[in-house]
């Protein structure tokens, strides 16, 4: 009987190969190392992995490469039905998102600190931290539950961050930027401080 050694062997080269560093294939986003989970309850449930493949694989070649996601600046995944945008991490470069009416419950944004303008108005998010970003204008209202209750209870900035609408003249706009009852907290930078809240 043949040994099995050698077909082991070259199975765990290709594995390597193909889990290169520079990509992100089809097998890491099944295994959830960047796709979002595909058994969210919904079946046939678009994820954010299909949605980066469809509209960031720049050359066709049927994987997504760090360097194609880095050179995203603007994204637009409204309207997507998304329960999460895992991935987002690798969009370094993203100056504009616009993440709206989806099904989100949690956005990480502390990989993305060339954000400027963020719309994730319509999802279930409870908090919102973008004291990584440089963010100066935000959407993030209403975020109701399915009775209307306010369900953003704290919005997280870095201190001293000002953000149109938001922490600064929220009267004199007439649109709503944020729900009124959430709670603004005021993280410090690395050369602040303890943390307050305004």
């Amino acid at each position: 009987m043949k040994s099995l050694k050698p077909i082991l062997l070259l199975s765990a080269v290709l594995f390597a190969a193909a889990c290169s560093k520079d990509t992100l294939p089809n097998e890491l986003a099944q295994n959830g190392v960047y796709d979002s989970p595909r058994n969210d309850g919904a079946k046939g449930q678009n994820t954010f992995y299909d949605f980066c493949l469809k509209n960031f694989d720049f050359n066709k070649d049927g994987s997504i490469t760090k360097a194609e996601l880095e050179s995203v600046t603007v994204l637009d995944c409204s309207s997507q039905g998304l329960a999460n945008l895992d991935g987002l991490e690798y969009f370094t470069s993203l100056d504009t998102l616009r993440c709206a009416k989806n099904r989100l419950k949690e956005l990480d944004l502390s990989h993305n600190n060339k954000l400027r303008f963020l719309d994730c108005s319509d999802n279930y998010l409870e908090k919102l931290d973008v004291s990584a970003t440089i963010i100066s204008t935000l959407y993030c209202s209403p975020m109701n539950d399915e009775k209307g209750n306010n369900l953003l209870k704290y919005l997280f900035i870095y201190r001293g961050q000002s953000i149109e609408g938001v922490t600064y003249a929220k009267d004199a706009f007439k649109e709503k930027r944020i729900p009124d009852e959430t709670k603004i907290v005021s993280v410090p930078s690395s050369k602040d401080g303890d943390t307050d809240t305004d």
